[in-house]
């Protein structure tokens, strides 16, 4: 039985505190008597989502239990999970369990332990539960990073194989910057040979004629990510630009749904902004303002590109319409607290504006 919580229904923040649920779009399929069986992994391709989906409704086995099994075994064939297991340990949604299962500190190393632990014969589900492991510890606070020509080889094998590289798209498109990051030393030779692994891979997902608008959007952005770790600042290639440019109006061009508009006007500012078009990208946004049936989603982001330009009245005025203008309970108690840290960082000295609009 299908169930949407709107996070600004009532009671839905009860419900969210009560299923560990935090950000939008978290996704969770229960038992009939209310155990949980997994989270559902958002960012992969819809094709890997029916297929973790329907190995979840099928097996019945809750999370927790899979994931002691997992960390019982010493070899994958003595630990009694079915190869659909392993899997959806691998395809588990980490990002938004919430340190249910396992606590933030111990992630990247339970990851690699289960990758260890998984049966010879299932390559391709170790190698995800291998890249699951360095992401999590690249993503993590403060990461050191290291010199591990052993996990870039084995990153690099998952770039190159094409099918393999999109199985795995959700890691190869949202943490290619921190990856990168944590596996090579700055200026290396090796860190150049992995960035042009990666962009091969993400030009290669570029011209994927079935990828959706905001799939592709971050894709340009993971671009740009990589071309910042050698550039912090300044102006990126050309080329690249010019690749930037022609997603973010393709985005515009094609997206028609007033609804699908959102994400995907708000992903090609957001890639616009990353590459230094700040001006394209609030034009973008000014745009949407009158077509929007939410613009205040579009008004945080001109407040982002001011605070880029560090122009934090401009930004307090964006936050403060945005703020304005935010229908329901839980958003405006977002948007409200974003208005709240742009009148302090903007007018410190103004508390009785700060405490008016805390009393709000």
């Amino acid at each position: 039985m299908p169930v949407y919580i709107d996070g600004d229904s009532p009671s839905a923040q009860k419900e969210g505190a009560r299923f560990k649920v935090s950000g939008y779009p978290t996704m969770v399929l229960f038992t009939p008597d209310g155990r949980e069986i997994t989270r559902l992994p958002a960012e992969v391709d819809a094709d890997q989502y029916m297929r973790v989906l329907a190995m979840g409704m099928s097996g019945r086995r809750p999370v927790r239990e899979t994931l002691a099994a997992g960390l019982a075994a010493t070899g994958g064939a003595r630990a009694g999970l079915t190869a659909e297991d392993w899997r959806m340990l691998a395809y588990y949604s980490w990002i938004t369990d919430e340190q249910q299962l396992v606590p933030k500190d111990a992630l990247a190393p339970t990851l690699s332990r289960l990758a260890k632990a998984c049966p010879a014969d299932q390559v391709e589900t170790a190698t995800r539960l291998e890249l699951q492991a360095v992401a999590a510890a690249a993503s993590a606070k403060g990461p050191r990073p290291r010199t591990d020509p052993a996990a870039v080889a084995r990153v690099t094998a998952v770039l190159t194989d094409a099918r393999h590289a999109r199985e795995n798209f959700d890691l190869l498109v949202y943490y290619a910057g921190s990856i990168t990051r944590y596996l090579t030393p700055a200026q290396s030779a090796e860190r150049g040979q992995l960035t042009t692994a990666w962009n091969e891979a993400l030009d290669r997902f570029i011209a994927d004629p079935g990828l959706a608008t905001d799939d592709r959007l971050a894709v340009v952005n993971a671009r740009v990510e990589l071309a910042r770790l050698a550039m912090p600042k300044g102006a990126l290639p050309e080329s690249l630009l010019v690749t930037v440019r022609d997603q973010a109006a393709r985005a515009d061009r094609e997206t028609t749904d007033v609804y699908a508009r959102q994400s995907a006007i708000s992903g090609a500012a957001s890639v616009l902004a990353e590459a230094g078009l700040l001006d394209e990208s609030d034009a973008l946004l000014t745009r949407e303002l009158a077509r929007s049936h939410s613009p205040y989603y579009f008004m945080l982001g001109l407040a982002a590109n001011a605070r880029k330009r560090g122009d934090d009245l401009r930004a307090l005025e964006w936050a403060e319409k945005a703020y304005a203008e935010a229908k329901g309970p839980a958003t405006r108690l977002q948007w409200g607290v974003g208005y709240i840290k742009a009148l302090i960082a903007a007018a410190p000295q103004d508390a009785a504006r700060i405490e008016r609009a805390a009393g709000q």
